[in-house]
């Protein structure tokens, strides 16, 4: 979070999943998981494993020094001796203001959502309201420092979403679509406008889902798909530079008997009055996966998405990065940590 103060862009390759900044990151111990929160700053020594990362062909700020490094932050761990805890996702608008939402899990079942506010300083625990038996908080974006968007998953697996407001949440909603749809990521641009992306459909069917919040209700929004020689379009993430500006990024695939037979990258874009699909790249061989997992524009003319790609085996992977320019997508050299046969790098978040 100080990076993005100190002026940096940032790769980051664990297992996050963002759409502004938005990250998943639990830890074992004694058979109870516990959350965990990560933080960068320029002062502190590496306590986790490093994090390679990937330098912007033209970035809109200086590059992080080379003595910045991760560090674990204490968080909090509701009854830690009963329960499991997990954070799935952060949003942060300052190096002193983010949001962390994700579960506590009991061992009788029940699931209520957990939701912990950062001050520069820690994190404490922030009441959000709880809609219904069993709701987890699965996304978050935040306009400001006492203004965040939440979505959560009810038990009949449900999208609902929530105003979180300085000390407590609004009065959750359902989005539109009933069960069969799974919307995963969230950006706000602004305290009137959301968009969640993901993918609706029935049976092993999905198409492109895209829904939009004006500020008093949500309303699915019409989204191209690759066509009908493809059963596989699936958006896994979202970033929106302004009210106007916004970027999806994911799969879309032929399947056999329920399995990928192949992938390629997907992008869509919005450009305040429709959204459309727009060329990317794909790494791999015709016959190969590549996927897009996380997206982060910073305007409409430089954004980062990441990925990976893989062999027809899956007994290779490895880390995909794109960059837009405002006029095209193009591949970043990435580095990778694993070896030659059998090394799956994978990138699931950009911030």
């Amino acid at each position: 979070v100080a990076g993005a103060k100190l002026g940096a862009v940032v790769m980051m390759a664990i297992s996050l999943l963002l759409a502004r900044c938005t990250g998943s990151v639990s830890s074992s111990a004694t058979g109870t998981r516990t959350s965990a929160a990560v933080h960068i700053t320029a002062r502190t020594q590496v306590r986790v494993t490093p994090i390679v990362s990937v330098a912007s062909p033209r970035a809109p700020h200086p590059s992080v020094s080379a003595g910045v490094t991760w560090s674990v932050v204490p968080s909090i761990n509701p009854r830690p001796a009963s329960t499991s805890n997990t954070l799935s996702s952060v949003s942060c608008v300052s190096a002193t203001s983010c949001m962390a939402v994700g579960e506590t899990d009991y061992k009788s079942g029940a699931i209520v959502n957990l939701a912990e506010s950062w001050n520069g300083q820690s994190f404490y625990l922030v009441k959000v309201l709880q809609p219904g038996p069993s709701v987890a908080l699965g996304n978050v974006s935040c306009v400001s420092s006492d203004s965040c968007f939440v979505l959560g998953l009810t038990a009949n697996a449900i999208t609902a979403f929530a105003n979180w407001r300085n000390t407590s949440s609004t009065k959750w909603s359902l989005l539109p679509g009933g069960n069969n749809i799974d919307l995963v990521a969230l950006s706000c641009p602004a305290a009137t406008r959301c968009v969640a992306v993901g993918f609706g459909g029935q049976g092993t069917l999905r198409k492109t889902l895209v829904e939009s919040w004006s500020g008093k209700r949500w309303s699915v929004v019409r989204t191209p798909n690759r066509g009908p020689s493809h059963d596989y379009d699936d958006l896994s993430s979202v970033s929106c530079a302004s009210p106007r500006f916004c970027v999806a990024v994911g799969t879309y695939g032929l399947q056999i008997r329920t399995r990928l037979s192949s992938s390629k990258t997907l992008v869509e874009m919005w450009n305040g009055t429709r959204w459309s699909v727009v060329p990317s790249r794909n790494a791999g061989l015709p016959s190969d996966f590549d996927f897009l997992n996380s997206v982060a524009c910073y305007s409409p003319t430089f954004c980062i998405a990441v990925g990976s790609y893989a062999n027809y085996g899956g007994a290779i992977e490895r880390t995909l990065v794109e960059h837009w320019n405002g006029r095209a997508w193009s591949i970043m050299r990435s580095p990778n940590r694993g070896g030659v046969y059998g090394a799956e790098d994978e990138l699931n978040g950009v911030a």
